[in-house]
This record gives C-alpha cells, sequence and structure tokens, in this order.
C-alpha cells in the first residue's frame, strides 16, 4: 500500500480526432500518489456546455442532468472502491482502481477448485484411453479427501 492512499479523480472532454463529430468524449483521470490513469466514460458533451473549473456540464437540458448524475454515480464508485481498498489495507493504485471499477479483477481461485478442472482433463484423459479407470479414480478421491481434510482443518481453528 503506498504511504499516501489519497487520490483524485477529475474529469475532462477531449476533441473527437475525426471531423465530423461536434461532441466531445468525457473521460476520468485517477491519479494516486502520482501515479495516473485515464479511462473513457462512454459519454459524450457539447463543448460549449462543458464547464472546466468545476468539471460537470453547464447546460439545462435533460441529457446534460443525466451527464452530472452519472458523474456523480463514478466519482461516489470510485470513493467506495478507495475506502474499501484502504479498510483491507490493499494497494491502493490507480490501475488497480481502474480494474475494479470496470470489473476486471479476477478472483483468486482455491485449491479444491484448481483440483477439480485438473480432474476435468484426467477424466478426458481417461476417456481417450490414455489413462486407466482406476488412476482416474484415484484423481478423484485424493480432491475428495483434500476438501474433507479442510473442511475439519478451518472448523479446528
Amino acid at each position: 500500500m503506498t504511504n499516501n492512499p489519497y487520490f483524485t479523480l477529475t474529469f475532462f472532454t477531449r476533441k473527437p480526432r475525426s471531423e465530423g463529430y461536434t461532441d466531445h468524449k468525457v473521460y476520468v483521470r485517477i491519479s494516486v500518489a502520482g501515479q495516473q490513469t485515464d479511462l473513457a466514460i462512454g459519454r459524450s458533451v457539447n463543448p460549449e456546455n462543458w464547464d472546466q473549473k468545476r468539471k460537470l456540464s453547464k447546460g439545462r437540458s435533460r441529457r446534460d442532468l443525466e451527464l452530472n448524475k452519472y458523474l456523480d454515480e463514478i466519482r461516489a464508485r470510485f470513493c467506495e472502491i478507495h475506502t474499501n481498498l484502504v479498510r483491507e489495507k490493499k494497494l491502493v493504485n490507480p490501475i488497480v482502481m481502474r480494474d475494479l471499477f470496470l470489473g476486471k479483477v479476477e478472483k483468486p481461485k482455491m485449491l479444491c477448485e484448481i483440483f477439480t478442472e485438473s480432474n476435468a482433463k484426467r477424466k478426458e484423459e481417461m476417456e481417450r484411453g490414455d489413462m486407466v479407470n482406476a488412476t482416474y479414480l484415484r484423481w478423484e478421491r485424493c480432491v475428495t479427501y483434500l476438501g474433507e481434510f479442510l473442511r475439519l482443518t478451518i472448523t479446528r481453528l
């Protein structure tokens, strides 16, 4: 974890690269301890309605009001992610925060899950004739015994 887990969110717009579009895309920049990353939020705004100082749309149309509400939701979600990381004493990093926001973080696999996936491959080997049925059954018993052992050990703690 960084010494200073303070983070900032900055919303900004960028001009589109092609000439046919008039609206600017809205991005969010996440900064933590000098590191930063940008993320497109999938919304756009008329550049005349964007208030750079307040980092919000100053228009009064329904589209602009919905954009401001969406920006508030993004800000709240990032604050929640940051709070959880600090509470769990995990690494506070803009890339980690971005991945958690996007849902790209993969949950860790447990030992029995990996063993069960391996046994699925062993079953395919058995069906091809590369392995005898008795050997496959030993693999199955092994994962069963391992699960029982872990349950007994955890309940004793």
